[in-house]
């Protein structure tokens, strides 16, 4: 299953997402595309997405993710930030 699927299914099923990124050192624009779409289907649900990005970090802030999700280079301050209330 390609991984633009795989977001795609897990962006659906109404619950907040880390997507973990801390081994990845670059992205192709088709990976910035997946988790964009990501990103706005799991807001569009009322429901949280955080990155845990160290390395490309500057990349999605470029594209603008940052807008939709935040990003953090910590694992406990993103599920701070996608846990309710």
């Amino acid at each position: 299953m390609s991984i633009d699927l795989q977001l795609s299914v897990l962006a659906c099923n109404g619950r907040s997402m880390i997507i973990d990124l801390t081994e990845v050192t670059s992205l192709s624009s088709l990976g910035i595309h997946g988790i964009l779409m990501s990103a706005k289907a799991i807001l569009l649900r009322d429901r949280r997405m955080a990155l845990l990005s160290p390395h490309v970090a500057d990349v999605l802030t470029t594209a603008g993710i940052d807008k939709l999700a935040p990003i953090y280079d910590d694992l406990d301050a993103a599920r701070v930030a996608v846990t309710p209330g």
